[in-house]
């Protein structure tokens, strides 16, 4: 069985910057400054190792994580200990707002990937907003339903072949870098492990890849040198 990763035991690091992750993100657009300033000030900067737990699936939930740096992987743990991957958070991102909404506990465990820093809202904070400008709640709603866009795409792949989901995980994960080339920055025991096939199969495949120019691999690294034929081969 799996173990769930061990959750920081740290406290707030520090206070946020102007530089917040918070204004990052998307639905809180319509929130008059005044009040965005507020949200800020209101929030709190945690940092995590590579492999520690944000939070815990059924635990109490603390408020809104908004990433500032790094990658968190959301993912749920069944009784046996299989894991699936729901998404893989970017900076800007929230990590899951579903609990501040219907008062439940945390749905999912959030694990960084990388070294992470997070803004963390809290839920008082958060409901404070909501109170304050109902605008935020349709903004909310409608990142809510292309969220779950986004999952009914995702029961389609586990119906289709292991190769279209290990294609589909490459786009969702390459960023661009310097040189502007989208990069995956997970080594490929990391990369099997979220799609859930062992190394081999996995090397098979980013090999095939490789030979049509779609990406390039080192020990180190892979980059994708045409998004528009990985795109094709998700949609065949």
């Amino acid at each position: 069985m799996q173990p769930e990763p061990k959750q920081a035991d740290h406290n707030a690091t520090g206070q946020p910057t102007a530089l917040s992750a918070v204004k990052l993100v998307p639905c809180f657009c319509c929130l008059a400054p005044q009040l965005l300033d507020r949200a800020v000030s209101a929030t709190t900067v945690r940092r995590y190792q590579k492999g520690e737990a944000l939070f815990h699936r059924n635990e109490p939930c603390t408020g809104l994580f908004v990433l500032r740096r790094g990658v968190v992987k959301l993912f749920r743990l069944s009784p046996d200990g299989r894991e699936t991957t729901v998404r893989v958070a970017h900076r800007g991102e929230c990590l899951d707002c579903v609990p501040l909404l219907d008062e439940g506990p945390n749905p999912i465990t959030a694990q960084a990937l990388t070294d992470a820093e997070a803004d963390l809202l809290p839920r008082d904070g958060f409901r404070w907003l909501l109170d304050q400008d109902p605008r935020l709640a349709q903004h909310i709603s409608r990142m809510l339903a292309v969220r779950l866009r986004y999952f009914l795409t995702r029961i389609d792949d586990f119906g289709s072949d292991i190769e279209k989901r290990m294609d589909r995980l490459l786009l969702d994960l390459a960023r661009p870098d310097e040189s502007k080339t989208p990069v995956v920055p997970f080594s490929q025991e990391e990369l099997a492990c979220l799609v859930g096939v062992s190394r081999q199969r996995l090397n098979m495949h980013l090999g095939q890849l490789q030979k049509r120019g779609i990406i390039t691999k080192s020990r180190c690294e892979i980059r994708v040198a045409d998004s528009s034929l990985l795109e094709e081969s998700v949609a065949e």
